[in-house]
């Protein structure tokens, strides 16, 4: 038997393997990742202004303008103390009262005028008020009804001294109204008389009596408070 001739396959007009030629060819090493270098950063002076640490951050930032930076000496700006509003305000006083000088003798501060009838009513409604209240009270009694003039003056000076020493506040002197006298009321005009002659320095006013303390026929007399 004959042999056969093995056949060659028969190979393709086209061969698309690119990269054949690269075969063998020993594959370089990765070369070692290189470490990143430490940034040295120069000191900064203790007393470098914001604005000068902002330009040495930036770079090649540079600065434009000229304004002129102020070195801190360390030393704090005084303030101001409390007492510099005090002096201020004495100040303006002194100057207001300098401008009212310079307008004379003219100027004066003036109070109001005072009535001394109206003080007087006001005083004698205030103390009668309080006897009908009870808050002031007669103390002693002083009855000189019937009683000759003279005598009856007599009487009324010791009584009026000796109550005013004794701290009274306030007395009650009997004249009566003079009815059955051919002369008139003539006792109880010379009390009247003499508590605001003789007795004005014991004595701060006198009224008619309350209906019930005798009308018109007695006098309550308020004493002055003796120091």
């Amino acid at each position: 038997m004959k042999k056969r001739k093995k056949t060659e396959p028969t190979r393709p007009d086209f061969d698309h393997r690119p990269f054949k030629d690269l075969r063998g060819l020993v594959r370089e090493k990765p070369s070692a990742e290189k470490k990143p270098q430490k940034v040295v950063r120069p000191s900064l002076p203790e007393d470098i202004d914001d604005d000068e640490l902002f330009l040495r951050s930036g770079g090649d930032v540079k600065r434009t303008g000229t304004r002129p930076v102020a070195k801190r000496t360390g030393k704090r700006t005084a303030t101001t103390k409390p007492g510099g509003a005090e002096k201020a305000e004495e100040k303006d006083r002194d100057l207001f009262l300098q401008e009212l000088t310079k307008l004379g003798p003219s100027f004066r501060e003036q109070a109001p005028a005072v009535d001394e009838e109206e003080l007087h009513h006001a005083s004698a409604a205030g103390r009668m008020r309080q006897l009908k209240r009870g808050t002031i009270s007669i103390s002693e009694e002083l009855d000189l009804h019937g009683m000759p003039k003279d005598e009856a003056l007599h009487r009324l000076g010791h009584f009026i001294s000796s109550a005013s020493m004794r701290g009274r506040k306030a007395v009650l002197v009997i004249t009566g109204k003079g009815i059955n006298s051919p002369d008139g009321p003539v006792l109880q005009g010379a009390v009247a008389a003499w508590l605001r002659e003789q007795g004005k320095g014991m004595v701060a006013e006198f009224h008619p009596a309350p209906r019930e303390k005798g009308g018109s026929g007695a006098y309550v007399v308020f004493l002055r408070m003796q120091k």
